[in-house]
């Protein structure tokens, strides 16, 4: 059952797939989190913020909640909450592969103005995840306004 939840959780953009995998699997933190992000990703920021509670039963570590938590400060122009719940992330064990707290992290001081913490932090994304257009295009346009680094 994990497994097949699991499959439903990573499949595109239907919302439907998500919701099945986390009817089948209402204890797996990752899956609760893909389908906030999903939400996220449609829009649906309200949606996304309602599966808090469940991050926050489920996600042992805290590391899942603290990023959707980030997410949703960074919706909400909360640069330093957003900051603060990334960076708490990383602490409670943020997988080390994945790029998505530091491309949070890297737009949260982008908001703040910190252009050389952003560029340092989409970077770490970037070398997380190697074909991210978007961690690309964000250094390329903190390059345009600061210069080449």
């Amino acid at each position: 059952m994990e497994a097949t939840a699991d499959y439903l959780s990573q499949l595109g953009g239907d919302i439907r797939f998500r919701r099945i995998a986390v009817k089948l699997d209402p204890d797996s933190s990752f899956i609760h989190f893909k389908l906030a992000t999903r939400y996220i990703g449609n829009g649906e920021w309200e949606a996304a913020r309602r599966e808090l509670p469940e991050m926050g039963r489920v996600d042992s570590a805290g590391a899942m909640a603290k990023c959707l938590k980030a997410f949703l400060a960074l919706h909400d122009k909360k640069p330093d909450e957003a900051v603060e719940f990334a960076n708490d992330a990383l602490k409670r064990g943020w997988p080390t592969h994945d790029g998505t707290v530091h491309m949070i992290l890297g737009d949260a001081y982008y908001q703040q103005r910190k252009l050389r913490e952003a560029r340092t932090a989409f970077r770490a994304a970037l070398r997380r995840s190697p074909d991210s257009a978007a961690a690309r295009r964000a250094i390329a346009r903190i390059n345009e306004i600061m210069g080449a680094d």
